[in-house]
């Protein structure tokens, strides 16, 4: 899957998608590093912040939105911002994410493949494409530094 949008000029804030860029190359290095636990927690922390700055940006009344992931994802499929199999799949990144905790990596006893981080992988490029058209519904392929095929 292709990156259709650089992740920097996607979100609200410049330096806010410095950040983010970041983390999806450094998700990459540890993936194609053999580190793909962190790389899993890495494109987790992405999806995060990619729906965060969406959530604020679309933000019109009511309380304003929370930064945690299961609820970022659960308003995208809410607003239809996302479809049905990417909010799916989202959540199974989620729980993923969640091997940040050392108990609950041990408790169910696994460990990701770089398999595993080809989904993620996939998963946070749907979600960056989807949501990058709704913030600009003229976006579309472009000459970006983060376009990336099939990993």
């Amino acid at each position: 899957m292709q990156l259709t949008v650089s992740l920097a000029d996607m979100v609200s804030d410049a330096v806010f998608g410095e950040q983010l860029k970041s983390r999806l190359n450094e998700a990459q290095a540890c993936w194609h590093g053999g580190a793909p636990t962190a790389a899993i927690i890495m494109l987790g922390s992405l999806l995060e912040g990619v729906l965060y700055d969406v959530a604020l940006s679309q933000h019109r009344n009511g309380p304003a939105p929370t930064d945690h992931l299961e609820s970022l994802i659960n308003l995208a499929q809410e607003k239809g911002w996302l479809p049905k199999d990417v909010v799916d799949y989202a959540h199974v990144l989620r729980n993923h994410r969640n091997l940040v905790h050392p108990k609950k990596q041990f408790t169910e006893g696994y460990s990701p493949k770089d398999s595993t981080v080809r989904i993620a992988w996939n998963v946070v490029v749907a979600t960056i494409n989807d949501l990058a058209a709704l913030k600009n519904p003229a976006a579309g392929a472009t000459d970006n530094p983060d376009s990336t095929q099939d990993q």
